[in-house]
């Protein structure tokens, strides 16, 4: 069964619609206001599998001219990092976006980006000559993981150079999808450029109450095409079902339309719903499991990194104190021995006895 066959989603899970896309604009602005400020600063989208990431990124690549001024001093583009096997191949996909992403005002920068096979010193003076200019890239990538998957191709030295870029001269600003947050990543791959510390993390969440209605509303009106519209009581249902959760909307949304078309009652949609969310959860539960043991070790690790050291200090500070102690026993010993109190032999014998040991 192709869902994707019956709404507006690519099979990628990507909302290209722009008329379809509800809420998020908190999430937003924060990018268009720090693409706008004094200095550029980069942000990282985080959140679940299937929470709205790409749908976000593009939906921003579509309308981001209404929503800042100065357009001519930007070029935003949406960048899926599908089938990116290669730094080159990095290269030349942006270069190709922005130049088909020009504004008619922006046509004489078509020379600087025509350049093909770009490398990673060309790219850079590609977007340096792009500055020069007045002019900010910003690039959406989707599907981060893609290039973390390739550390031979995508090494700490391109990461390096786009931080260069990015906060040494404020030439690029990049908005980042990823499940988790580039610190998380960066200490699973046992990453240490400062790259996966330049950017604004934004959480993406469940939807609002008042959004999720609005999704149902535009499915109702969407699924009509084929003259058949969900009821108020769909509607319901639907938003009970899913939680507020955009894509478990959409499925919802869907089954419930698709039981109308065919006749069926709400419990045979319920059951493919739920049966859709358990198909696409196992591989979930795989994640969550792994995600579990992986934090588990990691914790575990710096917990026996630091009873390590402890142990460590402890010894040494026992050390330390073993020696104070038989030094302060010696000197008792010798002032005993010069009042009088003992003689040559017992001195020996309490030397010979604290050395020995």
């Amino acid at each position: 069964m192709n869902i994707n066959s019956y709404n507006p989603f690519v099979p990628n899970g990507t909302l290209k619609d722009r008329q379809l896309f509800v809420g998020r604009e908190e999430e937003l602005t924060a990018i268009a206001n720090r693409m706008t400020g004094i200095q550029p600063i980069s942000i990282n989208i985080i959140g679940e599998r299937k929470i709205g990431k790409s749908s976000l990124l593009y939906h921003f690549s579509q309308t981001w001219t209404e929503r800042i001024q100065n357009h001519e001093k930007y070029i935003v583009i949406y960048l899926p990092l599908r089938g990116c096997q290669t730094e080159e191949h990095f290269y030349d996909e942006v270069a190709n976006s922005l130049l088909q992403n020009l504004t008619s005002k922006q046509t004489q920068l078509k020379p600087i980006l025509k350049k093909k096979s770009l490398n990673r010193r060309n790219f850079s003076r590609t977007i340096k000559k792009l500055q020069e200019k007045g002019i900010l890239p910003v690039i959406c990538l989707d599907d981060f993981e893609i290039l973390l998957a390739n550390q031979q191709q995508f090494n700490e030295g391109f990461y390096n150079n786009l931080r260069s870029l990015i906060d040494g001269m404020s030439a690029l600003m990049l908005v980042i999808a990823s499940r988790k947050s580039l610190g998380d990543y960066a200490f699973e791959n046992n990453l240490s450029s400062p790259f996966f510390n330049s950017a604004f993390t934004v959480r993406l969440k469940k939807l609002a109450k008042d959004e999720a209605i609005k999704i149902t509303h535009f499915a109702s009106n969407y699924q009509n095409y084929m003259s058949i519209k969900l009821s108020e009581e769909d509607r319901d249902n639907a938003l009970q079902w899913a939680d507020n959760h955009p894509y478990k909307l959409q499925l919802a949304c869907f089954f419930l339309w698709k039981a109308r078309k065919e006749g069926n009652d709400i419990t045979q949609a319920k059951r493919q719903f739920k049966q859709h969310l358990h198909e696409g959860g196992i591989q979930i539960k795989k994640n969550w499991l792994y995600k579990f043991i992986l934090n588990f070790w990691k914790y575990l690790e710096n917990f026996l990194f630091i009873l390590g050291k402890l142990h460590k200090l402890l010894s040494h500070l026992l050390e330390k104190f073993a020696n104070q102690m038989i030094g302060f026993i010696l000197l008792v010993v010798i002032l005993l021995f010069i009042f009088g109190v003992v003689n040559s032999e017992q001195l020996i014998e309490v030397i010979r006895n604290i050395f020995v040991k």
